[in-house]
């Protein structure tokens, strides 16, 4: 999480009269206007600039809404390699997660080494498959399609987030399975999923806010057998987010070309975007998932307003902090608890 020009939220609780206060400063309308009267080449050239976290999703939902308002064909295999780059950053923005924050919470320190390879994977990744490591240009064209990227990507999953193949992982699709994988407790993930049991967190946050209306990782991995049984008995709490997370290492989704959506790693993102005659562009818009997420009445609402009711006043900040880690803001946000 960062501040600065991707903005912050603020999220105040009132125990005194148990309500709740979401509210997010993001300069999404400023950032819409800056891009009116760009050249579509400019445009490109900036979204990566503007947005630090998700850069690639961010690139490429702009990309698809160009060439849709353009009318331009699409190619077929840049779009995978494209798609495969997105994929890869979200990936990484798990791990990311997984390295740092589920280490903490163990009270661990993080291995910066892996947090090193773990970033790397990205720009390796670019340079090698897009000429120039031009991704996301109306000129983009593919170098070499280089899979060892891949497979060592896959490779550094196995062997620190889950200890073992991705199949097998993947295969592990009933409750009683996924219960032996982290009773083994071998890696961060599995110790962490632990922790929430004993710690008797597991369904912290969950609540009856419709999965329907989500942008998030779990809203897509929601299809997952495995997923159907942790949301029937955890409910749609921290541990269920936090497996979606690990199942979509595994299972990573697959982009649909008929749509501008992007699976980015907080959820679907999408831009739309007009062209006038001139090529300049004359309107943009941006819908990212952490400003639905964190809206008012979002599902981060929705489930601080659950542990208003059920966490006690000793408790309720780091619940709070940990159901809105579940959620993964991908900017920085300010908690403040208030008694009158």
């Amino acid at each position: 999480m960062q501040a600065g020009l991707e903005g912050r939220i603020q999220i105040r609780l009132n125990l005194a009269i148990r309500s709740v206060s979401v509210q997010t400063q993001r300069p999404i309308a400023a950032i819409q206007k800056l891009l009116v009267g760009k050249t579509v080449e400019q445009t490109l050239e900036r979204i990566p600039l503007l947005f630090s976290i998700c850069g690639q999703a961010q690139s490429f939902a702009a990309f698809l809404a160009i060439q849709k308002a353009l009318n331009l064909p699409s190619n077929a295999h840049l779009y995978q390699a494209q798609a495969q780059l997105v994929q890869l950053e979200t990936q990484r923005e798990h791990v990311l997660r997984i390295l740092m924050d589920w280490n903490t919470r163990l009270g661990k320190q993080p291995n910066p080494h892996l947090i090193q390879q773990a970033m790397r994977i990205v720009p390796q990744a670019r340079q090698t498959w897009f000429q120039g490591a031009q991704a996301f240009t109306l000129t983009s064209e593919l170098a070499t399609a280089d899979t060892q990227r891949i497979d060592a990507w896959e490779a550094f999953l196995e062997a620190h987030i889950f200890a073992m193949s991705l199949d097998e992982w993947a295969r592990l699709n009933t409750l009683k399975a996924l219960q032996a994988w982290i009773d083994a407790q071998v890696t961060v993930a599995a110790k962490t999923l632990a922790q929430l049991q004993q710690q008797q967190l597991a369904s912290l946050g969950a609540h009856e806010f419709p999965l329907t209306t989500e942008a998030s990782v779990l809203k897509r991995q929601a299809h997952q057998p495995m997923m159907q049984a942790a949301l029937g008995h955890y409910g749609n709490g921290v541990f269920t987010r936090y497996l979606a997370r690990l199942m979509e290492l595994a299972q990573p989704p697959l982009m649909n070309r008929a749509t501008q959506q992007v699976e980015a790693a907080r959820g679907s993102l999408w831009h739309q975007v007009q062209v006038d005659t001139q090529g300049l562009i004359s309107h943009y818009e941006i819908h990212a998932p952490t400003d639905l997420t964190f809206a008012p009445e979002g599902v981060a609402a929705q489930g601080l307003k659950t542990l208003l009711q059920t966490a006690s006043t000793a408790e309720l900040e780091s619940q709070a902090r940990l159901w809105i880690a579940a959620l993964d803001p991908c900017v920085a946000y300010d908690l403040e608890l208030s008694h009158a």
